[in-house]
C-alpha cells in the first residue's frame, strides 16, 4: 500500500491489486537518514528496493544533495564483466566515471545492507532474506532515491552481486554522473 497524499486529507492505494503477498523490510543508514524499503512477494516472484528521496525536513539529505563535487569511480571489476568479456570490451567500455560525490558517499553507506538482504545475509523472522535466482529483482526511487537506485544497479554489476536488478526504475533522479554513466 502506498499514501498519497490529497491536499489535507490522505488516501492509501493499493497500487499492485493482483499481489496480496507483499513481505516488507526497512534498511537504514541513520548517518545520512538514508532508507530503502524492500518488498518480497512469492506469489509474483518478485523483490523491489524502493530508495527513499530527499525528505524535505532532512538536513542530512540536503547536505548529501548540496556535496556537488565530483568523485571518479571506477567501473571496472573481473568479478563484474569477467576477464575475457572485459577484455574483448575494453575500447567500447568506459574504464570509469566521475559521480557526484554526496549520493555516492550516501550510497555507500547504505547498499551494503542492501547488497546483504538482495544475498541473503540477513536472517529474519520468517528466514533468510535473499532473492531467489529465478525472481526478478527491481531497484527504484524518487530524487535522491533514484539515484541511488541508479548508483545501486552500477555497483550491483561492477562488483559481481551473485543477484542483479532486472530492471531500474527512477523518477525525478538528477544527473548523478559524468556521460560515461549513462
Amino acid at each position: 500500500l502506498a499514501q498519497v497524499n490529497y491536499g489535507l486529507r490522505a488516501h492509501d492505494a493499493n497500487l499492485c491489486p493482483r499481489i496480496n503477498d507483499w513481505e516488507e523490510y526497512y534498511l537504514t543508514d541513520n548517518v545520512d537518514d538514508t532508507h530503502a524499503r524492500v518488498y518480497k512477494s512469492s506469489s509474483a516472484r518478485l523483490a523491489v528496493v524502493a530508495f527513499r528521496g530527499t525528505q524535505l525536513d532532512s538536513v542530512k539529505n540536503w547536505a548529501i544533495d548540496a556535496d556537488i563535487q565530483m568523485e571518479r569511480l571506477s567501473l571496472e571489476d573481473e568479478g563484474a564483466w569477467g576477464k575475457e568479456e572485459a577484455a574483448n570490451t575494453s575500447s567500447k567500455v568506459p574504464r570509469e566515471a566521475a559521480v557526484h560525490e554526496g549520493f555516492l558517499s550516501a550510497a555507500r553507506r547504505v547498499l551494503p545492507h542492501v547488497r546483504k538482504w538482495v544475498e541473503g545475509y540477513i536472517e529474519g523472522a520468517q528466514g533468510m532474506y535473499n532473492v531467489p535466482a529465478d525472481w526478478k529483482l527491481l531497484f527504484t526511487g524518487h530524487s535522491l532515491g533514484g539515484a541511488f537506485a541508479t548508483l545501486a544497479a552500477t555497483t550491483a554489476e561492477v562488483q559481481g552481486w551473485s543477484k542483479r536488478p532486472d530492471a531500474v526504475v527512477t523518477f525525478g533522479s538528477p544527473r548523478i554522473a559524468d556521460g560515461n554513466l549513462s
